[in-house]
């Protein structure tokens, strides 16, 4: 958990210096490139950790139908049906304030995130190659 939270504290780090140097500084494509790999590894940490959350999400809306094939003659029927009720009321899952990490979630969170890095660095490449080679 102390590595995740130093990748975690290191990630706005790392974006400001390298947005920094994509933006404004006078650099050449190779180190554009190298800028830009270790940026994508370390913001792509956080994103798997949403894909798995998603993927638990999707697994416990299923915890109902599991449960109700295991209580099938074991507990009264009245006990049981209400204690499925309560589970399909729960909304069982992983929540990033307040909001519910599904599948749809996560996939509109990456289009969103894939073009904002996207426009930088298109953006950033099209100005180091309109700068005169000397």
């Amino acid at each position: 958990s102390t590595t995740l939270l130093a990748v975690v504290l290191m990630i706005p780090v790392m974006a400001a210096g390298t947005i920094f140097t994509l933006l404004y500084a006078d650099s050449s494509l190779v180190e554009l490139m190298a800028t830009m790999v270790p940026f994508a590894t370390v913001s792509s940490m956080p994103m798997l950790c949403l894909y798995t959350a998603a993927d638990l999400t999707q697994q416990c809306e299923q915890a109902p139908q599991v449960a109700n094939s295991m209580l099938v003659g074991e507990w009264d029927n009245s006990l049981a049906q209400d204690l499925l009720d309560f589970m399909g009321r729960c909304q069982l899952g992983f929540f990033v304030n307040d909001m519910r990490v599904s599948n749809a979630a996560v996939i509109k969170f990456s289009y969103v995130w894939a073009a904002v890095f996207f426009t930088i660095l298109s953006w950033s490449v099209e100005r180091v190659l309109s700068q005169p080679i000397i």
